[in-house]
């Protein structure tokens, strides 16, 4: 059994550029090194699961997808074709995705269970807010996944799946 200290997510608050703080979540070390060993599973669940609108994978970059988008509305451009875009400003999305769909999407995917067992028992353990090397009383949060897990990206991905599909 690990100890209560291990188990508490640390939510840091840091300037944004335009003004205002942003939380970020600094998740247990034992977790995160679990993660880190586990990465081969989570790696080979999203080779296999990631669908081929997406371009959050391993191997890709925001601006490698940017330029590739591009260039196919300027190839379709130049042959007289009618293009469309969906941009998605994904402002406080974590905060606003329910860990009960999460889990329902994983289960569907075929997520790693062992992974998303872990995962769902980090996201729902207490938080503690740290401001300048200050730290209040331990809160529990029920909505939103934790920006900061190694694991909130795939989380978002699992939601996502049906609705990029459809789109």
């Amino acid at each position: 059994v690990l100890p209560w200290s291990t188990l508490v997510n640390y939510v840091s608050l840091i300037p944004k550029p335009d003004g205002g703080l942003r939380p970020i979540t600094l998740m247990p070390m034992m977790y995160r090194l679990w993660l880190l060993a586990r990465a081969p599973e989570l790696q080979h669940w999203e080779a296999k699961e990631a669908g081929y609108w997406d371009d959050a994978v391993r191997g890709s970059s925001a601006l490698q997808a940017a330029l590739v988008r591009a260039l196919r509305i300027e190839t379709d451009r130049a042959q007289n074709k009618t293009t469309a875009a969906i941009y998605w400003d994904m402002e406080k999305f974590y905060d606003t995705l329910s860990l009960k769909k999460v889990l329902e999407a994983a289960r569907r995917l075929h997520y790693p269970p062992r992974l998303l067992a872990v995962g769902a028992i980090a996201h729902i353990a207490p938080c503690l807010l740290k401001i300048r090397g200050s730290f209040g009383n331990p809160v529990m949060v029920s909505t939103g996944i934790k920006a900061g897990c190694r694991q909130a990206m795939h989380f978002a991905r699992l939601l996502l799946y049906s609705v990029l599909r459809r789109a």
